[in-house]
């Protein structure tokens, strides 16, 4: 009795071990760089298209790492770069404030001089320090909005960065 359980267990493990590789049809997976695949779909598909997906994802993991590794090199770069136009673009912003403190001086002047007598009796004078005030006031309600933009992303800036 014990022989025939010893040859159906024999059977059986015989049967699974040349039956279950082509039973499976699993994809194939690779580990390292190494390639494996099971055997039904080596005998069915003739490797190809697992290989060709295994091809594919071993490029992908090495694009990954290639980024990854450009980031990190370049990262130090690119936050110089960034700090860089940070204060080119503060500096450019200086330079246009500093423009419209110009205009804001030279239309205060206008202003002052407007209401003079000298200038009211001079009619010619008179007409053209209105014009005058009235191109530069269109320019300073620009800048004063343009201030309170600046203001605004400054104090946005701000509460961001606690």
């Amino acid at each position: 009795m014990l022989q025939k359980v010893l040859a159906i267990v024999i059977v059986f493990i015989g049967l699974t071990a040349v039956i279950f590789p082509f039973a499976s049809g699993d994809q194939a997976y690779f580990i390292g760089d190494s390639y494996y695949i099971n055997l039904k779909d080596s005998v069915d598909q003739k490797y190809e298209p697992y290989i060709n997906s295994l091809v594919q994802q071993d490029l992908s993991k090495k694009a990954a790492r290639e980024k990854k590794e450009l980031r990190t090199a370049l990262k130090p770069k690119a936050d110089s770069i960034e700090t860089q136009i940070i204060v080119a673009t503060e500096k450019k912003n200086g330079l246009k404030l500093e423009k419209l403190r110009i205009v804001k001086q030279r239309y205060d002047e206008v202003s002052d001089l407007i209401i003079q007598p000298e200038i009211i009796m001079d009619q010619k004078r008179y007409a053209q320090l209105m014009k005058e005030y009235k191109d530069l006031g269109d320019v300073v309600k620009k800048g004063d909005e343009y201030q309170t933009l600046i203001n605004n992303i400054e104090e946005a800036k701000e509460i961001i960065a606690d």
